[in-house]
Parts: C-alpha cells; sequence; structure tokens
C-alpha cells in the first residue's frame, strides 16, 4: 500500500476514549501518514505523544475544510477520510463526496445520526421496535397524547445526541415534560453542533440490553458479535460495563443477525461498521438504537482481546476502499467497567494499588484529571475511568470486574 508519494489519512475529530488516538497510530502502521483536524486540539489526551500531522479549523463548516485541504494537501495524496466521533460522520460523508472517496450517502448517515428518522425507517420496514412517538413542539396536549399511546414509564431522549446524554427513564408527566422541556432548551451539543430540538419519546422496554457490532462492504452485511451491557444509574442510562462476547441462545441470536441486516438495508447502509442497541427477551428482541460507527466504551478493544480481530484497522481499510478481513478466533471473553461514583465533588485520588498485579487486568485508564469536578453519572461523560479484563468464560469476567471495582479507592473532598 505505500507508493514513492505521500498517502494522507484524514480524521476529522475523534472520539476521546482512546480509540480514537489508537486509529491515528494504527494508520501509520498501515503506512499512511495520518492527519487529524480539530477545532480543539487541545481536548484529545496523548496526541502530542502520536506521530501525526495536526490542523485547527472549524470542523462544523465543510467550507473552512476544504479550504484547510486544499492548503495544504494535493486531492490524489489523499487516501481517505474518516471519523471516529458519532458527531462528524456526516460531515466525512460530504467529504468524500466532494472528493470521491468511499462512504455512505448523507441521507442514509442522517437516518441514523436522527433516532426519529431511525424509528420512522424501522416502522416502514415492519421491524421489532418500541413504540414512539416524536415532539417537534412541547405543549401539554402533545405530551399528553403520547403518553396516553405509549404509556408511563417512558424514556425520553433527544434525537441527535449520544453517550446516554438527556437520555431519562420518565414515570410521571410532570417528569416527561421536565425532561423534553430540558432537551427543547438546548441549543448545541458538546461539539458546539446545533441541535435538532426534538423530542423522542419511547415504550420502556424492560429487558436486558446488548448491542450487536456489524460491518458493511457495499451493501454486504457481515456479522462480528454481540456484546452484553450493563446500564444503570436510572433514571437515566450510564453504561457501566460491557462483556464481549455475549452468552445468547443461539436460536434467537441467529434471527437477530438476520434482524440486524434487514435494518442495515432499512437505513441504506453500505460501508463501515455499524454498533446497533437491542435490547433481548427470552424469545423476543427490539431494536434501540443504530450508530453508523464503530461501538463507542472501548468495546473494539474488547473484541480485538476475545477475537483478535482489530475492527478501528477495518474500518480505516474500508475508508481506503479495502475490503475488510473480519477473521477472527472466540477463543477469550473479555470486558469493561467503568469507574464511577456516587458522591459529587473535586476528585482528589484514585487509588488502583491493590489490584494492578492482579492476574487477567489488561488495562486501567483515568479519564479524569486530579482536581476535576466529579458527580454521580447521569451520562457516559460523567465516568472517571475504566479497567479491562480478560478470561476464558462470561462468568469468569464478570466476577474479576466485580473484585477489582471493589478494591478501588476513590477520594472526593
Amino acid at each position: 500500500m505505500n507508493s514513492e508519494k505521500s498517502r494522507y489519512m484524514l480524521f476529522v475529530e475523534s472520539n476521546t476514549t482512546g480509540s480514537g488516538m489508537e486509529a491515528l497510530k494504527i494508520a501509520k502502521n498501515m503506512g499512511f501518514l495520518p492527519v487529524l483536524i480539530s477545532n480543539n486540539l487541545n481536548r484529545y489526551i496523548g496526541l502530542s505523544q502520536i506521530d501525526c500531522l495536526t490542523y485547527e479549523c472549524d470542523t462544523n463548516s465543510i467550507t473552512d475544510i476544504i479550504n484547510l485541504i486544499s492548503s495544504n494537501f494535493n486531492p490524489k495524496d489523499i487516501i481517505g477520510i474518516t471519523t471516529t466521533s458519532e458527531f462528524y460522520i456526516i460531515m466525512v460523508s460530504r467529504l468524500c463526496s466532494h472528493y470521491n472517496l468511499p462512504s455512505n450517502t448523507t441521507s442514509s448517515l442522517a437516518k441514523c445520526r436522527n433516532k426519529s428518522l431511525t424509528r420512522e425507517a424501522l416502522e416502514t420496514n415492519k421491524i421489532k421496535q418500541p413504540r414512539f412517538k416524536t415532539l417537534k413542539k412541547l405543549t401539554d396536549l402533545e405530551i399528553k397524547d403520547a403518553i396516553n399511546h405509549l404509556g408511563l414509564p417512558c424514556v425520553i431522549k433527544p434525537v441527535d445526541d449520544t453517550g446516554s446524554n438527556k437520555v431519562k427513564l420518565c414515570f410521571t408527566l410532570e417528569e416527561v415534560f421536565q425532561a423534553s422541556e430540558s432537551i427543547m432548551n438546548t441549543s448545541s451539543n458538546v461539539r458546539g453542533q446545533e441541535t435538532i430540538k426534538s423530542v423522542l419519546i419511547e415504550e420502556y422496554i424492560d429487558a436486558p440490553e446488548f448491542s450487536v457490532e456489524m460491518f458493511s462492504w457495499n451493501g454486504e452485511h457481515r456479522f462480528v458479535g454481540i456484546t452484553k451491557k450493563v446500564v444503570g444509574y436510572q433514571p437515566n442510562f450510564v453504561e457501566t460495563q460491557h462483556i464481549f462476547p455475549a452468552s445468547v441462545p443461539a436460536s434467537i441470536g441467529e434471527e437477530v443477525k438476520q434482524a440486524c441486516i434487514e435494518v442495515l438495508n432499512a437505513l441504506e447502509i453500505k460501508q463501515g461498521p455499524t454498533h446497533i442497541e437491542i435490547k433481548i427477551l427470552e424469545n423476543d428482541y427490539f431494536f434501540i438504537e443504530v450508530n453508523a460507527r464503530l461501538a463507542g466504551g472501548m468495546i473494539p478493544e474488547l473484541i480485538k482481546l476475545s477475537t483478535g480481530m482489530d475492527l478501528l484497522k477495518e474500518q480505516l481499510r474500508i475508508s481506503c476502499n479495502l475490503e475488510p478481513k473480519l477473521i477472527g478466533q472466540n477463543n477469550l471473553y473479555s470486558g469493561i467497567a467503568f469507574i464511577t461514583t456516587e458522591k459529587n465533588g473535586i476528585l482528589k485520588g484514585i487509588d488502583f494499588e491493590k489490584v494492578q498485579t492482579k492476574k487477567g487486568i489488561e488495562q486501567i485508564t483515568v479519564t479524569k484529571k486530579i482536581g476535576d469536578y466529579v458527580q454521580k453519572p447521569t451520562n457516559a461523560y460523567d465516568r472517571l475511568g475504566y479497567i479491562i479484563v480478560k478470561g476464558y468464560s462470561e462468568k469468569e469476567v464478570e466476577s474479576l470486574l466485580s473484585n477489582v471495582l471493589a478494591q478501588i479507592s476513590i477520594e472526593i473532598i
């Protein structure tokens, strides 16, 4: 894949959990020159240790990005444009269309970014999902009509955010109104992008949550695996633990796998990774969300530990118009537990001394800094860090995660 000319791989922003920085390293190892374009390079911990080019501009403006690219690169030398951030998948699609590089269409990605459009597409194709209503105006009549249709409790969420931000389980009409008002009054997200200001009200499905990791290549959809998720801190929905692979009955697992293919066809997804959240009952399932990106929460790292498959690398291959190589062995289990606190205050310290040498621990990472204000989680951004472990069974991994969390000391003042 090397040539005499430089072949640049452009990243428009990144996520901040670690996989974004890892993607830059992988691009370098593939023989490309990675380039990170951001509106704030300071948000990326560890970026200064990575061998890549960096540029700052308004990444919410396609004109500014194209002007930056034109000033610094020959478009013929750009091998691919991608992102590991949910917030920039549509921008990347627009850039890929401009430079004739592989990507999903902006319309297909809009159906994933806007959860209301996702619901409408699945409904049209008669795919199992919670009953729902979309509110574009906040009135007593519309809210009462929605609750009469869906019942209580119900789930309130913004149509265009991520990280479980402002997602809430509501038990009363007053809670529904307050949660909806909070969404309607939010004009921009954490990346400074204008929000749609619409509220999705969904039937609450009380069942275990899983995610299905898929890859698409020229319209062919390939199954990677199913991840078991633990979600806590009600009435909010904060993911606190993942285990891969999930133990799912073979019969329902095969049915879910086929249904995921129907979902991706309904949303017209043709290329790249997808992270599909579902709830599974004993003999039934419901689609919760479809994300046209790799899973967050370090799930790709779990899959790499369990199977040897490097999903970040496969995403980069697709962005270069190379077929993904999804070959691995399911011979290990892996899990991640997120470090959280029940107490609000200033973080003074996190002590891992008792667990650092424990067998099975692969990684311990703190994502908050000493001196940061921390709080009981309301979304993924409130988590303090994470622990990744591996083992030979789901039970072994769950036990190890529980044991390690119990021995971590967190000091908050």
